[in-house]
Formats: C-alpha cells, sequence, structure tokens
C-alpha cells in the first residue's frame, strides 16, 4: 500500500517461460565409416536456446511464496519478515507503512492486513538476465499492476518493485522462444534512455517539465498529478512565510528493469526519488518555526525552520520509437523527515 503526496497546510508556533530449442544445421544420408571423409562432410552443432532465469512454472511459485510471506508480514507488521521476500524501492515504500502505522485511519491499518493473492498473471521472463516481471491483479483490486522479482547474488528472490497500471500496458515482446528481451538502459529511444527516465520525471516536480522533462508527454494522468504537485503552494499567511520547493535525490536503489515492445518501443521501469522542502523565508528567521505533522514527526518531532520530506519510489513509462515517451505510473512514499 503507498500514499501519495498529500496538500499540506503549514502549522507556525512563535518562537518566544522454457524455451523451445532450435537445430542448426543440415540434414543428408550419413557417410560410411568406411568411407573416405569428402569436402561435403561437416559436423552438426545446436544451436543452445536462450533461457530466461526461471521457467514459467518456477516464477509462479516465486510470487506465490512471495504472497504468503508478504500476508504474514502484513498481518504482524514485520519488516524483518518481509525483507527476506521483498527489496528495492518497494520495501523502502512497504517499511515506512510500518513505520508510519499510527499516522493510518483504523480503516486503512485493517485493510492493509486484509491477505490478499495475485489473480490473472501474465508472465514476462526475459532471456539472459536475474529478473522477471509479472502482469497481476491483487484479490481485493480492479486495478491491475505490473511486478518485478529479482534474483539475489546469495539465490534468493524478492519483489522489488510494483505498480498500479493507470494506463494500458503495452504488448511486450516475446517472439524470442516465448521469452521477452531486455533493452540496454543507455541505449536512447527516441532520445530518451531508459538510465534518464527517472531524471526526466523528477523535472516534473523540480521545474514543472521545463528542463529534462521535455521528453514526456505531459498528457498523462502521471504527469498531471506530478505537475499539479509542483503547483501547489503555500496560501494565505503560509504564502508570506514560507516557501516550497522539489529537489531531485539519488534513489537508494540504481536498477532500472527494461522490456522491448512488440512495436519496437520500451517498456521502463526506473527507480526514482526527490525531497519536498517547506522552509520559513530568510527574512522571518528566527521569528517563527514550523510544527511537523503526524507522519513527519515519527522521524522528527521537533519544531524547526525548515521540514525537508524525502519520497522514494518507481516510475513506469513507455519510452516509443516515435513521439515523447508517455508515462504509466508511479509510486511514492514518504521514507524520511528532516
Amino acid at each position: 500500500m503507498s500514499r501519495r503526496h498529500r496538500i499540506r497546510p503549514l502549522i507556525f508556533t512563535a518562537v518566544g517461460a522454457t524455451a523451445v530449442a532450435v537445430l542448426a544445421g543440415c540434414s543428408g544420408t550419413k557417410p560410411s565409416q568406411d568411407a573416405a571423409p569428402t569436402s561435403n562432410t561437416h559436423k552438426v552443432h545446436a544451436t543452445p536456446p536462450p533461457t530466461g532465469a526461471v521457467t514459467t512454472t518456477q516464477a509462479k511459485a516465486i510470487v506465490d511464496h512471495y504472497v504468503a510471506v508478504n500476508n504474514k508480514a502484513n498481518a504482524t507488521r514485520s519488516p524483518k519478515l518481509l525483507s527476506t521476500v521483498e527489496g528495492g524501492q518497494l520495501f523502502l515504500r512497504s517499511k515506512a507503512d510500518f513505520e508510519q502505522w499510527s499516522t493510518m485511519k483504523a480503516a486503512d491499518q485493517r485493510d492493509y492486513q486484509r491477505p490478499f493473492y495475485y489473480m490473472d498473471r501474465s508472465y514476462y521472463i526475459p532471456a539472459g538476465q536475474s529478473w522477471f516481471a509479472v502482469k497481476t491483479r491483487g484479490s481485493r483490486s480492479k486495478i491491475a499492476s505490473f511486478i518485478i522479482f529479482d534474483k539475489e547474488k546469495s539465490g534468493g528472490w524478492k519483489c522489488t518493485a510494483a505498480l498500479a497500471l493507470w494506463s494500458p500496458l503495452p504488448k511486450i515482446d516475446t517472439s524470442n522462444h516465448k521469452l521477452a528481451t531486455a533493452v540496454n538502459v543507455k541505449t536512447k529511444v527516441n532520445g530518451l534512455a531508459p538510465a534518464r527516465l527517472n531524471q526526466a520525471y523528477e523535472d516534473l516536480f523540480v521545474t514543472g517539465g521545463k528542463q529534462s522533462g521535455k521528453a514526456l508527454s505531459l498528457t498523462n494522468e502521471t504527469a498531471k498529478s506530478a505537475l499539479k504537485i509542483h503547483r501547489e503552494k503555500p496560501t494565505g499567511r503560509d504564502a508570506k512565510l514560507t516557501t516550497k520547493f522539489f529537489t531531485q535525490q539519488a534513489a537508494q536503489e540504481d536498477k532500472v528493469y527494461t522490456l522491448k515492445l512488440s512495436d519496437g518501443g520500451t517498456l521502463a521501469l526506473a527507480p526514482t526519488a526527490h525531497s519536498s522542502t517547506y522552509a520559513i523565508k530568510p527574512q522571518f528567521a528566527g521569528q517563527f518555526e514550523i510544527t511537523p505533522l503526524h507522519d513527519e514527526a515519527i522521524y522528527t518531532p521537533a519544531k524547526r525552520m525548515e521540514v525537508d520530506d524525502t519520497f522514494q519510489g518507481e516510475v513506469l513509462a513507455v519510452l516509443p520509437t516515435h513521439g515523447k515517451a508517455s508515462l504509466i505510473s508511479s509510486e511514492y512514499q514518504m521514507v524520511d523527515s528532516k
């Protein structure tokens, strides 16, 4: 479960899949062992088929195990247990949910702890990679999700990303022996490389899309939401006393996942992060302080001149062969406040 940015009133205090094998070679009559070799005689070599990290059957078992442990971890609010099957940016968000538990409404707490399972699964297993993706739907949701499972060096599997699909997922290319194909994250697709997706997305918060965000289409709901947050400014007395701005931060995890689409474009899922800063204007320094909200106070309860909230998350987008990149979804959670 993830919570998005919210409009924040400021409070002041005056200081007083299995691959199919393909054989390459020639067929013909087998020469006699007594016959002398001729120039037409040659060995037949089998071309090894491409393979993914798992078969579909193995992927199903990994997802089932994740769901079972996730349900138990949610019921007991155990980040330690959850960390055995969850990692990456997703675990940062989940851990923050547990940390901020006391700030949730009772109904949200009950919903969070209700068991779930994944339905209507489609597995996308890229050849030669350590991970696989699943398009699925939670049993308590009407919205499909796109999730990633990655293999650790120790051999274990963890779910590292999960995003709701607010826009349709394009058709993924599985023509390589029923396997998907990963794309080089540094290769530009119509001007934007997957490795730079997070920078373009965060620019929507930082500048309203005036710099690297120009590479993105702004007509989808994910982009509109980010721009709306960028435009939200303090009002009334708050506008006189405070300023608000966003700064791109380094995501804690840096792995970008990509899949080739059937039309030649690229589906990219990137880790992303930013900070949101609310500060007393310099001319009022020493006269006022900001009282943190309940979730911010979990991390730093003291009143202060400046409140810096750190958000970690993921963004999913289509990088087409023609036109600007289109955002499908993003998920964020505040993970710290200073």
